[in-house]
């Protein structure tokens, strides 16, 4: 009788233990790693773009109190020195018609003065990278527009000879005189309010460490009262691999003048 199959031992070679070998296992690591690197890199970005856009929206609201201001007290707010804890800086008390100018023309944003947030402990507006927000502003007109009833005298008289100037193009730093752009890329303005960008290394000093000569132009002066340099630089993001015009990541914005005057003159105030 012949045995059934069944029974017969097997002939087939047994099947081996599943495993992995070290090249499988390092291309393992290495697909791993690449996608841990990918969505590191992904939410650097995300965090960057969230960053820059609250910033825009800090130097916003901050462009719309110095309007405020404006129109409640007949004038634009002095910058705050680094001493004055986040307080305008006047030479002397707002008394028109006399001319009153500026303790400087280019320094902090008097945010105690206009009643903004985030400060730090002195009372300095900060940007989303915990940097203090700057501010300038004209001394155009015998300090027309920081003297109180003197923008009425000047409001369809205005001399742009001494107006602030913004260069909005990039690398255009290098053609650009103290006082004017290359043709073409000027825009006039009675106030600027500007952060350093995240690649700002101060907090709070007058002399923040800047990474080209775009971004430069926009501190140079800061914290003193030399008005000689009123040349600003605002364009897109540039990177440190641009050789010609290196990186640039500061936040700039303006006050029109004639959004200014149209506010103030609403509002009965010119």
């Amino acid at each position: 009788m012949t045995a059934s199959s069944s029974l017969l031992p097997s002939l087939r070679t047994p099947r081996a233990v599943a495993g992995f070998t070290l090249t499988e296992l390092a291309v393992v690591v290495l697909i791993v790693g690449l996608l841990l690197g990918g969505l590191l890199v992904t939410l650097e970005a995300q965090n960057i773009a969230r960053t820059t856009a609250e910033t825009r929206q800090i130097l916003q609201n901050a462009h719309d109190a110095v309007i405020g201001f404006a129109v409640s007290n007949g004038r634009l707010p002095c910058p705050a020195t680094a001493a004055s804890n986040g307080l305008e800086a006047p030479v002397t008390p707002p008394a028109p018609p006399a001319a009153n100018p500026c303790a400087i023309s280019k320094g902090f944003l008097p945010a105690a003065t206009l009643g903004l947030g985030p400060t730090d402990a002195q009372g300095y507006l900060l940007d989303s990278w915990g940097r203090r927000v700057l501010y300038a502003v004209t001394k155009t007109d015998a300090d027309a527009f920081t003297t109180a009833g003197k923008m009425r005298e000047k409001a369809f008289n205005v001399s742009t000879a001494t107006m602030l100037r913004i260069c909005a193009s990039a690398g255009v730093s290098a053609a650009a005189t103290l006082t004017s752009c290359p043709s073409g890329f000027t825009i006039e303005t009675p106030a600027v309010i500007f952060s350093t960008g995240r690649n700002g290394t101060s907090t709070n000093a007058c002399i923040p460490t800047v990474a080209s000569q775009d971004e430069l132009e926009n501190i140079d002066g800061l914290c003193t009262n030399d008005v000689s340099d009123r040349v600003f630089v605002a364009h897109d993001l540039t990177t440190a691999d641009a050789t010609t015009i290196g990186a640039f990541d500061d936040i700039v914005i303006w006050v029109s003048p004639n959004v200014l005057f149209h506010r103030m003159i609403s509002a009965g105030a010119l």
